[in-house]
């Protein structure tokens, strides 16, 4: 099933949009479309075996899940989403229309880059 999004629902993603991270460049950043659909996207970093030889980070395809649980901690009285401790289950006949993909990508490798910098290894 091919999926479009409102340009209300693009521009919330591209609002909130942050990856989890424990210390280094992976993570995941997930958004809830509905009750049981979301999208997720993961991000690995040099040391992963998911990422080419030749990068630092790398952003992975969106994927659908039916549920994604999270853990979460507090500071000053506010909660944060720290990581993501589970996906329920893959739905593989969900697919993403292509533009707003691309235009996802394209954000989340623009904020990405201004927290971890370079894209790729060598790169000035």
């Amino acid at each position: 099933m091919n999926i479009i999004l409102k340009d209300s629902v693009i521009k919330d993603i591209k609002n909130t949009a942050k990856f989890t991270v424990d210390g280094c460049a992976c993570g995941d950043f997930a958004y809830q479309l509905d009750t049981n659909l979301w999208i997720t996207i993961y991000r690995s970093c040099r040391k992963s075996s998911g990422t080419p030889d030749n990068k630092l980070w790398h952003i992975h395809e969106v994927e659908f899940y039916d549920d994604v649980k999270f853990s979460y901690y507090e500071r000053d009285g506010v909660k944060y989403v720290d990581q993501v401790e589970g996906y329920g289950n893959k739905l593989d006949n969900y697919r993403l229309n292509t533009e707003q993909e691309m235009d996802i990508m394209y954000h989340l490798k623009k904020i990405t880059k201004e927290q971890w910098r370079n894209e790729y290894r060598n790169e000035d």
